[in-house]
């Protein structure tokens, strides 16, 4: 029968330290994560290959979510939003963003987000100050 050997093989490869969702990739060491959010391509570098990620994104209205997260011994998450063009991290307000952008977030020790290859720091009073720069 085919089922025992299925089980057999999601038993190995857990044993193994595998994530059964990334077939060869390991369960341990840093990974990045990458999605699209509004027309915008974000990536999330963080320590622990196995996890994944849920979100919605509503692109009539404008706004939408995803979070990303990880398991192992550094298990975490960052929840990113977007709404009418603007980013947020973690519930911070990172400033305007525009489709075709791209978010990199590093979540290896803290939380630092570069957008456009240009860092952005959570804005204080969200007055705009994290805003985009041309």
């Amino acid at each position: 029968m085919c089922l025992p050997r299925f089980e057999f093989s999601i038993r190995w490869i857990l044993a193994a330290g595998l994530s059964p969702f990334c077939l060869g990739c390991e369960a341990s060491g840093p990974a990045t994560t990458g999605s699209i959010l509004q027309g915008v391509t974000i990536n999330v570098n963080h320590p622990h290959a196995a996890g994944g990620t849920e979100g919605h994104d509503d692109l009539i209205g404008g706004h939408g979510w995803i979070r990303f997260y990880w398991m192992g011994p550094s298990a975490g998450e960052v929840k990113v939003q977007i709404d009418h063009s603007r980013l947020q991290v973690g519930g911070r307000d990172h400033g305007s963003i525009e489709s075709g952008d791209t978010v990199l977030i590093d979540a290896m020790n803290g939380i630092q987000v570069t957008v456009n290859d240009q860092p952005r720091r959570p804005e204080e009073d969200g007055a705009g100050k994290g805003g985009r720069k041309r």
